[in-house]
């Protein structure tokens, strides 16, 4: 899964990476935060 972040949307997408940071701990997930688009690999 990829999100891009659009100018009006970096609030968006930044309470989005808070919430999944925060379901990281519980499915063991890896998140890349770079470049504006953040991808989520499953372990």
């Amino acid at each position: 899964m990829t999100f891009r972040s659009a100018p009006n949307e970096k609030s968006i997408s930044a309470k989005r990476f808070l919430i999944l940071s925060r379901m990281k701990f519980r499915s063991q997930e890896i998140f890349i935060w770079g470049g504006g688009t953040m991808k989520i690999i499953y372990m």
